[in-house]
């Protein structure tokens, strides 16, 4: 039988906190597709704070049967694509219309990941990705689409 491919956006695939994206901010490299800014930063896989923090042993934890603490970096570092979605306060004033914006982007997206997650996985990178929506204008769903797919075959064939 053919397994069904759930396109899902999940919290590992999101881009979080401050070093990253100040990271993707300096020493990432972007270009523009109306309407969107983007930024995309290859990160290197081996990134978790597994290696540096010493796990310890039995003798200095208080019960025995807790296992050690998993961080969520090494989930990230698994994840191919992590990503960042911004609408500008400047532009659009109103929370609803940016949370709108957002969905929209956030759906063009997660739908239309496939060929870039293929491609990161056969070539073993991650990368880290701002799309920066930047017009002032409410675009319909359809135009959103079409540029997030450019932006995704462009990046894709870069790697």
């Amino acid at each position: 039988m053919e397994e069904i491919q759930r396109h899902t956006l999940t919290k590992a695939e999101r881009l979080t906190g401050r070093t990253r994206i100040a990271e993707l901010f300096e020493q990432g490299r972007g270009d523009f597709l109306f309407p969107f800014r983007y930024i995309v930063r290859q990160r290197d896989n081996l990134t978790t704070n597994t290696a540096s923090t010493p796990s310890p042993s039995a003798s200095e934890c208080s019960s025995p049967e807790v296992p050690p603490l998993q961080t969520l970096t090494d989930e990230k570092a698994q994840s191919g694509c992590s990503l960042l979605i911004s609408v500008s306060k400047r532009y659009h004033k109103r929370a609803n219309k940016r949370n709108l914006l957002k969905r929209r982007i956030r759906e063009a997206y997660r739908l239309h990941n496939g060929p870039l997650k293929e491609r990161l996985a056969t070539t073993g990178k991650s990368i880290d990705l701002a799309l920066i929506y930047s017009t002032k204008e409410i675009l319909e769903y359809k135009t959103i689409e079409y540029a997030v797919r450019k932006i995704i075959t462009t990046i894709s064939e870069n790697l």
